[in-house]
């Protein structure tokens, strides 16, 4: 079978598993997006790649025309027998393509919209530009939603996610959580841990919407004095006790945070706010690194996480770190590598084609 993956770009690293799985299938495989680059893992290096046309307008409907005319110019090239697309804003563009596909779900689209902040004063014209952006985003996925996942065949990252939002539309319901491939996992792992703490990102300084809101950790941080590790931030600079080395490749980020004894998911806990439904790439990260998680109490998506501390408030975790007991690094490595891989996953994906395949 020949697969056309419809997504934003490359690198990717969930978009770039899925290709991988499906050539371990012996499919044929490309890959259209709207800025491509050099994917992160090298066995992709030859794959064709197609561009098309996407932005705003695009999204909002002048010139959706213009991005399909591109992707029906790959189909042409290209023949594949069906497309596996991914994410909502590509999902609409495939309804206008004769081809038969799956839609592979990155995020909690319906409910992360209604939680994204302007991030801009108020008085400012960028304040309102942003907010009626977000409003109109709203209610057009609240509207496509529906349209897309009818009866279609889906992935998607957590158990949470897939009750409350993809079974109530179709019954043809995958989940593969965001794990890395037993490949990416350090063949060796830092024992002597430092007492520090490793964050993962890069919005540690933004205005983020509620399900990414860290707003207060860097304060708890200088306030008390804690050693952090923050990788993936170009603006955060050292100081203190806070260490940054940038942005670094996917590859590097397991070896760089190991030496830290934790790993820290510091977004902020909303108990009212059902926000924290998928599975974040950077828990399996820092398990795999040997690292216990630290984590916001309403982050209970993934079940897999075995050696994790919640925190209600930022303020907690100076408390939570004190009074962590000791486990040995390679019992939460191993710990993960049991249940944390996504090659596990390969087989759900051969299933959710073979049903697609099948319905063709």
């Amino acid at each position: 079978m020949r697969v056309l993956h419809i997504s934003k770009k490359l690198p990717d690293v969930r978009v770039e598993k899925c290709i991988i799985g499906d050539r371990r299938d012996g499919h044929n495989v490309a890959f259209a997006g709207y800025s491509n680059d050099t994917p992160i893992f090298d066995e992709l290096g030859d794959i064709k790649q197609y561009k098309y046309r996407f932005g705003h307008a695009h999204t909002f409907g002048p010139k959706r025309h213009e991005s399909i005319e591109d992707l029906q110019m790959a189909i042409d090239d290209f023949d594949p027998d069906f497309l596996h697309v991914h994410d909502i804003y590509f999902a609409i563009l495939a309804m206008h393509l004769n081809r038969p596909w799956l839609y592979n779900d990155h995020e909690a689209w319906s409910n992360q919209i209604s939680t994204l902040v302007s991030g801009s004063p108020k008085w400012s014209l960028k304040y309102w530009r942003r907010t009626l952006g977000i409003r109109a985003r709203r209610r057009m996925i609240d509207s496509w939603e529906p349209r897309v996942l009818k009866d279609r065949v889906t992935i998607t990252i957590s158990e949470r996610l897939a009750d409350m939002y993809h079974r109530k539309y179709t019954k043809k319901t995958f989940v593969i959580p965001n794990f890395p491939m037993l490949s990416e996992v350090p063949k060796k792992i830092v024992i002597n841990k430092e007492d520090c703490m490793a964050y993962v990102g890069s919005d540690l300084l933004s205005a983020a919407p509620y399900h990414r809101d860290t707003r207060g950790f860097l304060d708890v941080v200088r306030n008390n004095q804690l050693n952090l590790l923050v990788v993936g931030d170009r603006r955060i600079k050292s100081e203190g006790t806070i260490t940054s080395l940038g942005y670094r490749d996917h590859k590097e980020i397991m070896d760089l945070i190991g030496r830290c004894r934790f790993g820290v998911v510091a977004f902020r806990s909303y108990p009212d706010k059902p926000i924290h439904l998928g599975d974040h790439n950077k828990i399996s990260l820092y398990a795999h690194s040997g690292q216990i998680v630290i984590a916001p109490r309403t982050l209970t998506a993934n079940p897999h996480v075995k050696y994790i501390k919640f925190f209600d408030r930022m303020t907690d975790i100076p408390r939570i770190l004190k009074k962590a007991e000791h486990v040995d690094p390679e019992v939460i490595a191993n710990h993960a590598k049991e249940h944390m891989i996504w090659d596990r996953y390969f087989p759900v994906q051969t299933e959710a084609n073979t049903l697609l395949i099948e319905s063709m």
